[in-house]
């Protein structure tokens, strides 16, 4: 399965609005895809460790924004809707990019 394929298939998880307790997460995504049974494991290993190395050993991207443009954490709908949309914008370019990749 390519790499671009997985990341679409986390795209229309995220997008329904996915079934775990941190279903907003992309790494999560993952891992219930995998265990679902729709991704193989070395894919998932691989597009996690894509994810991780662009958050630069952040743990998540909200982390990722307050430590590098100081975008702090915010418990309100808004914050959280904004942050659906940047994810869901996050996966569309690595959709493209790995497309464009042929992988």
């Amino acid at each position: 399965m390519k790499t671009s394929e997985v990341f679409k298939r986390v795209k229309v998880h995220l997008e329904m609005g996915g079934c775990m307790a941190h279903h907003h997460y992309i790494c999560y995504a993952l891992n219930e895809l995998y265990f679902r049974g729709n991704i193989p494991d070395v894919q998932r290993t691989k597009c996690k460790r894509i994810v991780l190395n662009l958050l630069k050993n952040c743990d998540s991207l909200n982390e990722w924004l307050a430590a590098n443009h100081k975008i702090h954490i915010e418990q309100t709908k808004e914050y959280h809707d904004k942050m659906k949309v940047t994810r869901l914008a996050w996966l569309e370019h690595l959709i493209n990019h790995y497309e464009a990749k042929g992988d």
